[in-house]
């Protein structure tokens, strides 16, 4: 099984990010390129942009944003290539993640489409529960889910 790594995003990654936000993402949700020039330079440090990495090879981002003095982390973007979904590299970066976050931060928050049930599992296996539906939330009006994890009572972490 491939292993994912992670690294913190920089300026050498924006044509790559970039590109795979197109591809990965509908036209309307797509980050533009200046976005994501700003969210790596984190300038009010409010974000963690990581690259994820199978053999050194970037095949994906996970972009989270938090609030100064907010115990409330959100998961805002998660993007990997399709060549390599499908495959479990997600599950065990994000516990990863979410066990060194957890000393920080008590909840973890994320939207999901209604139909993306693919992470809708992923996120359901790792404890989110649907804390609010939300009606329209896309541009193209369909409806989302917001989902929520208490990260410090998971034993599992």
């Amino acid at each position: 099984m491939k292993n994912l790594t992670y690294r913190q995003a920089n300026l050498a990654d924006l044509n790559w990010l970039a590109e795979t936000e197109q591809r990965c993402f509908q036209q309307g949700e797509a980050f533009s390129r200046r976005t994501m020039q700003r969210m790596i330079g984190n300038i009010d440090n409010s974000v963690f942009f990581d690259i994820l990495e199978v053999s050194r090879k970037s095949v994906g981002y996970a972009l989270y944003l938090f609030r100064r003095k907010s115990t409330l982390l959100r998961l805002y973007s998660l993007c990997l290539l399709p060549a390599y979904q499908g495959q479990g590299l997600l599950k065990p970066y994000l516990r990863e993640r979410m066990r060194g976050f957890a000393v920080n931060y008590k909840k973890i928050g994320l939207e999901v489409r209604v139909s993306n049930i693919r992470a809708q599992h992923l996120y359901r296996a790792l404890g989110f529960t649907t804390e609010k539906i939300l009606a329209h939330y896309y541009p193209d009006g369909e409806d989302g889910y917001r989902l929520i994890k208490v990260l410090a009572a998971d034993p599992r972490f």
